[in-house]
């Protein structure tokens, strides 16, 4: 999928993976404090990888490895599976 252009050409709210962030302060203030935490510079780019319960999975500087965090995702079998799905016990 070309994003820029999928993004750029479609104007309604049904847009797939489409998120609004909520708690902007909340989220900035943990942010901020994890990066201190790791001594990470305040500037640099940082991403999370959270699981569905709202632990992290992984985080990191710079880009997310993509490739890497798709293949350790768990099977979702979507709203048709279990309760658990996708409820991986790896940290």
């Amino acid at each position: 999928v070309d994003w820029m252009s999928w993004r750029e050409t479609t104007t309604t709210n049904a847009k797939p993976f489409y998120v609004k962030p909520v708690r902007i302060e909340e989220w900035t203030t943990w942010l901020t404090e994890q990066k201190e935490d790791a001594k990470v510079d305040p500037e640099a780019s940082v991403w999370i990888s959270l699981r569905k319960d709202g632990r992290v999975r992984s985080s990191g500087k710079g880009t997310p490895p993509w490739g890497k965090i798709a293949k350790t995702l768990p099977v979702d079998k979507g709203a048709w599976g279990g309760f658990l799905d996708g409820m991986d016990g790896r940290v």
